[in-house]
């Protein structure tokens, strides 16, 4: 928590002079820290849809990721950034893309420009639905360590912090007291290299090791879970 509260008097020290008194922000902060210990839940059996994704076009999402060639090594896909932001932050423009971050099976047995060329070609596969969609679907940032590494590098102390921190901002922004560009601003001072935000979506394309995956990633805050059934061409959403 030390890291939180370091990073939440930098916000308050960054907004007071011009928005906020010093006594609101103080009894604002211990408001939002009781909500923000209170995860949203959310009771429907359906997947969430990334925000601007018609549900034809997330079901042909998730039907590449089962069966192009392109993904036929990738471990776990994650959605994520502004098109995942279902209750908290700014909602993406026109143009925001739909992130994707590819975990490939035992990547870190392979060449990392191997990794790097398979992210082209995922993005390159996926360019008839970002016509479609309107936006980019695509993986930008090579991720060349495994899954389970990425698990073990997300220490549960630093992601709380960092969701908690912004959850802060999307107290002070959605109060008006804070614009967009600012917001970006603090947003990336926050974030971390390896941190998806909360509300991001992780795609399974098998059950190897799901439950003790799951396990970890609800004690790190996520929520949204999704299992591909390739024998059933269905998706089935995970409850956290």
């Amino acid at each position: 928590m030390r890291g939180f509260f370091l990073k939440i008097f930098s916000i308050l020290f960054f907004l007071s002079p011009s928005h906020l008194r010093a006594d609101q922000c103080v009894s604002d902060l211990l408001r939002l820290i009781k909500l923000a210990e209170l995860s949203p839940t959310h009771n429907s059996r359906r997947p969430p849809i990334p925000l601007g994704l018609t549900p034809q076009n997330f079901r042909s999402l998730l039907r590449e990721i089962s069966y192009s060639k392109v993904f036929s090594e990738a471990d776990v896909i994650v959605l994520y950034g502004s098109r995942t932001h279902f209750t908290g932050g700014y909602g993406p423009e026109t143009h925001s893309d739909l992130d994707l971050a590819v975990f490939f099976e035992n990547a870190n047995q392979r060449d990392d420009l191997q990794l790097i060329d398979r992210n082209s070609d995922i993005t390159q596969q996926l360019s008839s639905l970002s016509t479609r969609a309107g936006f980019s679907v695509a993986a930008q940032v090579p991720r060349l360590e495994s899954f389970e590494e990425f698990l073990a590098h997300e220490p549960a102390y630093n992601v709380y912090d960092y969701h908690l921190s912004l959850k802060v901002l999307d107290f002070i922004a959605a109060r008006g007291k804070m614009d967009r560009d600012s917001y970006r601003q603090l947003a990336l001072k926050i974030q971390g290299e390896h941190w998806f935000n909360q509300e991001a979506i992780f795609i399974f394309r098998s059950k190897k090791n799901m439950s003790l995956r799951i396990e970890q990633l609800s004690r790190l805050g996520y929520r949204n879970f999704i299992l591909l059934d390739e024998s059933e061409s269905v998706f089935h959403r995970i409850p956290a």
